[in-house]
């Protein structure tokens, strides 16, 4: 007669029946869980990953963190790239916000936002960056101004004003240059 000997399920497993003889015959926790204690008995001890970790695989005793540029619910089975206007570059972090005067568009790389040039600008989370509105100009990277007293800008997305002709003014918005109103 052969002598059969019980087998505790290992990390990552789970068996509620007595008598296991292979570790085939334990249960698998499903992807985004993890066990990792040896002789686990109910599928209660697969506890869902953390925030920002993973475990692709069934049976898994240990969730991993994130790549740089991704992110992750409690529970996942994988990591899913930040969102367009969105950044990680820390392992295991959350996705944060671009800040103003930065962008990142669905085609960039995940980990870094990207500074917008002179004479452009955007808000916070953008994925483009927008040339400055009229009657202002980019002084900095990132950042858009008012035209300076006796200057105007009819174009947008540009570096500098211009200064008005002689005997004109600039209009209220700065947009462009007008006969004074008492006159040339």
């Amino acid at each position: 007669m052969m002598n059969v000997s019980c087998l505790e399920c290992m990390a990552g497993r789970y068996s509620s029946a007595k008598g296991v003889t292979r570790s085939d015959d334990c249960n698998k926790c499903a992807a985004g869980k993890k066990n990792p204690h040896e002789g686990a008995t109910l599928s209660k001890n697969c506890t869902k990953c953390a925030v920002n970790t993973k475990s692709g695989d069934e049976g898994s005793s240990a969730c991993v963190p994130c790549d740089v540029g991704k992110q992750a619910d409690k529970g996942s089975a994988k990591c899913q790239a930040c969102g367009a206007g969105t950044f990680s570059n820390v392992l295991g972090e959350d996705c944060q916000n671009c800040v103003a005067g930065q962008y990142r568009g669905p085609e960039d790389s995940p980990d870094k936002c990207l500074s917008c040039e002179i004479g452009r600008y955007s808000t916070a989370a953008s994925v483009v960056c927008s040339g400055c509105e009229l009657g202002k100009f980019g002084a900095t990277a990132g950042t858009c101004v008012n035209c300076p007293p006796e200057q105007y800008q009819d174009t947008r997305g540009q570096q500098q004003c211009s200064q008005c002709p002689a005997g004109k003014t600039p209009n209220k918005m700065h947009t462009a240059c007008e006969n004074p109103p008492w006159g040339t």
